[in-house]
């Protein structure tokens, strides 16, 4: 996924070796990654000037959190593709 993607978003709690390390893999693939915990850590300059951005989460992240972020995704003017939630 990194290795087609410019950014990759996962969502997921800070102490979560999961996510940290779904972000070490996609950082290991190419791609620039970030952990936000949700929809308030999603720094808008990530997503300037549009580059392609794919969306995960850790295991124990809430459904409701991950959708929040697609939900922003969409309203920055990204469609969801691929898997969803």
């Amino acid at each position: 996924m990194s290795e087609r993607t410019e950014r990759v978003l996962v969502v997921g709690s800070q102490n979560s070796s999961n996510s940290q390390r779904l972000v070490e893999v996609a950082r290991a693939g190419g791609a620039e990654s970030h952990l936000i915990d949700g929809v308030s850590d999603l720094d808008p300059s990530w997503l300037d000037p549009h580059p392609r951005v794919a969306l995960t989460a850790g295991a124990s992240a809430p459904e409701v959190l991950v959708r929040e972020v697609l939900d922003y995704l969409e309203t920055r003017g990204y469609s969801r593709t691929g898997n969803e939630v």
